[in-house]
């Protein structure tokens, strides 16, 4: 037994596991398109990143609620793309009778709930931004924002009518200041929508009421200003707007009281909490729409996911005095923790990917009787039979020369069709005719069981074709450059 003899039985035997695993990987991305393998796990993958991977019905049932809502969100939704057309309606409907009848034979959930396909990826950006979106963060940063405002504000015109009230002023003089003292509240009122509506960030608010209270103080301070419970009046009212405005780093300081932590406005989503009782009392209207809706959110989210993304909201520490900045930095803080999620879901499916190739593998050589050792065997004893499919795997390579470069699925398409083309010419010693049914009951005589060697053959062939065709053309390529490099110039 020489080299070239081994180099050329190594090519058949390569060659014949590249068409069946060729054929194999066409099955299976068939079932996984039909099935829609990927869509499903990714669904329930997020459904586990939902629930935390606890196997509670409770908790899982909630999960599934939420990955449902998430797929009902637009940016979500417009990623299910789905071809046009008589075919592909005919394709997905026979895909979607598949699906159903599995569904009902194993007695599974609808994963997609009430409708029939999902996305097959998700970037984590369009993730983070549904999830952000569908739990209402933003709404409730600025529920929290508004009303510590709005408290801030009120507790600022107490303390004003606090020391007009025990300033002895006479009735007249007490009331003209009175009437300055509504207008200065409808002014800081102003204000303060208008930071609901988003025109003003709070640093531009809290300096907008300090200004207000500086206007006041001017317009009350010609009419009292001669009179000594004047002066003491204006006195305390300067004081008071220097303790509780100063300058720059005075108003940095109430910025960072008044705007809530990414932390605080998760812990907003959590039943009974301080937070949460803080954001029910800014809703105040208990019959509003505001107000059920987000009383529905605490109520249905997993406890799991308030935990996770507690976390994740305790990570943001930054200065900036508005809230879209703690928004973007969290929004990227659920990406890296979808994709650390997403990876690890993408090894689940490989290996379950790996598991279904390895089955198919085993069905495919049963079916095409691929027995690897009567396959060894017919390459060792037919000479012509080994010389011709090494010439034909040698011009496969040959051809194939930009697949040698990247080996890849994508890059295979070239070779599926010279595959097809020798199949046309060639006589593998594979299949159910005489030839090589006669060679394997020959060869099994010696084995104690019936047909025990066929079933290690085909065993042997179904793990070899699950190894996946970019493999054994890679491999091909191997072998075939070291047979050309013995060969004489």
């Amino acid at each position: 037994m020489n080299i070239p003899f081994i180099v050329d039985l190594a090519i058949g035997l390569i060659f014949i596991y590249l068409i069946l695993s060729l054929l194999t990987s066409e099955i299976q991305e068939i079932m996984a398109t039909l099935l829609q393998w990927r869509a499903q796990h990714l669904k329930n993958s997020i459904e586990i990143l939902m629930s935390g991977g606890i196997e509670d019905d409770r908790k899982l049932r909630e999960a599934e609620q939420l990955a449902d809502k998430l797929y009902c969100h637009p940016l979500i939704n417009t990623l299910n793309h789905e071809a046009k057309g008589k075919l592909a309606n005919s394709f997905r409907k026979v895909g979607h009778a598949v699906m159903e009848l599995g569904q009902k034979l194993t007695k599974s959930k609808k994963i997609f709930g009430k409708k029939r396909s999902g996305p097959s990826y998700i970037p984590s950006e369009t993730f983070a931004t549904s999830l952000i979106e569908t739990l209402r963060i933003k709404e409730l940063a600025n529920i929290l924002s508004s009303n510590r405002l709005n408290n801030f504000k009120e507790d600022r015109l107490k303390e004003i009518v606090y020391l007009v009230e025990i300033a002895n002023f006479d009735p007249s003089i007490k009331m003209a200041i009175e009437n300055e003292i509504q207008k200065l509240s409808l002014e800081m009122d102003a204000i303060v929508d208008q930071f609901k509506e988003g025109y003003i960030n709070l640093d531009e608010s809290i300096y907008s009421l300090a200004l207000k209270i500086s206007f006041f103080i001017g317009k009350i301070q010609n009419n009292i200003a001669r009179l000594p419970e004047g002066k003491m009046l204006i006195n305390q009212l300067n004081r008071l707007r220097k303790e509780q405005f100063g300058g720059e780093s005075q108003r940095s300081l109430i910025v960072k009281r008044l705007k809530p932590s990414m932390g605080e406005v998760v812990e907003g989503l959590r039943q009974n909490t301080e937070i949460a009782r803080e954001i029910q009392a800014a809703l105040q209207d208990k019959d509003s729409e505001a107000y059920k809706s987000i009383q529905a959110l605490m109520n249905s989210l997993p406890d799991s996911l308030q935990d996770s993304l507690a976390a994740l909201g305790k990570k943001i520490q930054t200065q900036a005095v508005g809230v879209q900045e703690d928004l973007n930095e969290f929004q990227k803080e659920v990406e890296n923790w979808f994709d650390r999620s997403m990876d690890r879901a993408s090894g689940v499916y490989k290996r379950n990917a790996r598991g279904i190739a390895i089955l198919l593998g085993c069905v495919v050589a049963t079916i095409a009787n691929a027995d690897t050792l009567n396959i060894i065997n017919r390459l060792s004893n037919d000479s012509v039979i080994r010389r011709t499919i090494s010439i034909y795997a040698e011009e496969l390579v040959e051809n194939n020369a930009q697949a040698n470069q990247q080996v890849n699925p994508q890059a295979l398409q070239g070779v599926e069709s010279d595959v097809r083309n020798a199949l046309n010419r060639l006589s593998l010693p594979i299949g159910w005719n005489q030839i090589n049914l006669e060679q394997q009951q020959l060869s099994e005589q010696n084995w104690p069981v019936p047909y025990s060697k066929r079933l290690v053959g085909w065993l042997i062939s179904g793990l070899a074709i699950s190894m996946g065709s970019s493999f054994w053309f890679d491999l091909l390529n191997k072998v075939v450059n070291i047979k050309n490099m013995g060969k004489k110039s």
